[in-house]
C-alpha cells in the first residue's frame, strides 16, 4: 500500500504493532494510544518527515482534551483508509452556531462543484461521537478545485464568508500535498507546500510543478 494522503484517516490491522515506533513522532500515548487503536478507532495521517522510509506512515491521534498522540508505523499495517469526511456529512457534530457558516460554504461548493471535505477538530467530532470542540475553534476545510475553476476565485469567495468560526485550511494540489488558504489568498512570491518529506517553500509560479512532483 502506498502511503495515503495528509489528514486522511486510517485504521489498523490487529498485528500494527509489528514494527510500529510509538516514539517516532515525539508524542507516546502509552495505553490510551493502544486501547484506542485495538478497539478499530481511527487515526490520522500527518506528514511524513525528510529520512522516513517510503514504506511508513506517520499517524495520529487527538482528544477532547486537545492531548496528542503519535506513532509510526508500517504502511502494510493500514487495515482501512476511511472516506475524506464531508462538510455536510459532518454538519450534524458542529454547533447550532456554526450552521449559517457551513450553509454559506456548501452554496460556494455547489455552485463551483468543488471536492470539499473537513479535518481538524470538527472531523474529530464526527468520527469518534466525542466533543472535540471549544469555542475558539477552527472549521479546517481541504478544498480541491475542478481544472476549469480559478482556485483564487474559489479560496477568495469562500473567505469573504463572515464566518464564526473562523475558516482555515488548505487548498489541496494534484499530488496531494497543501497549502495554506489565507496564504494562497494572498498569492505572496513564495509559498509553504506542506507534503509527505516535509514542507517545501517555492515559488508560487511553479507550483504546479511541484504539484507534480511532490511525492
Amino acid at each position: 500500500m502506498t502511503r495515503p494522503d495528509r489528514h486522511r484517516f486510517v485504521t489498523l490491522k490487529r498485528s500494527w504493532r509489528d514494527g510500529a515506533d510509538i516514539s517516532a513522532c515525539g508524542m507516546a500515548g502509552g495505553d490510551r494510544l493502544f486501547d484506542w487503536i485495538d478497539a478499530g478507532r481511527p487515526l490520522v495521517v500527518a506528514s511524513s518527515a525528510a529520512g522516513d522510509e517510503v514504506k511508513t506512515v506517520r499517524l495520529g491521534l487527538s482528544t477532547p482534551q486537545k492531548q496528542r498522540f503519535g506513532l509510526r508505523v508500517q504502511t502494510n499495517a493500514i487495515d482501512d483508509i476511511l472516506p475524506a469526511v464531508r462538510l455536510n456529512d459532518a454538519a450534524a457534530s458542529a454547533p447550532p452556531s456554526w450552521k449559517p457558516t457551513i450553509d454559506a460554504i456548501l452554496k460556494v461548493v455547489e455552485q463551483h462543484e468543488l471536492d470539499l471535505s473537513v479535518f481538524g477538530s470538527l472531523a474529530w467530532s464526527h468520527l469518534s461521537g466525542e466533543d472535540h470542540l471549544r469555542p475558539t475553534s477552527d472549521l479546517d476545510i481541504l478544498v480541491s478545485t475542478p481544472v476549469q475553476v480559478d482556485a483564487r476565485v474559489v479560496i477568495q469567495a469562500l473567505l469573504a464568508i463572515e464566518s464564526m468560526p473562523r475558516l482555515d485550511g488548505e487548498l489541496v494540489l494534484t499530488s496531494g500535498a497543501g497549502v495554506n488558504l489565507r496564504e494562497y489568498a494572498g498569492q505572496p512570491e513564495h509559498i509553504l507546500v506542506k507534503q509527505h518529506g516535509g514542507p517545501q517553500l517555492v515559488p508560487l509560479a511553479a507550483l504546479e510543478s511541484v504539484a507534480e512532483r511532490a511525492t
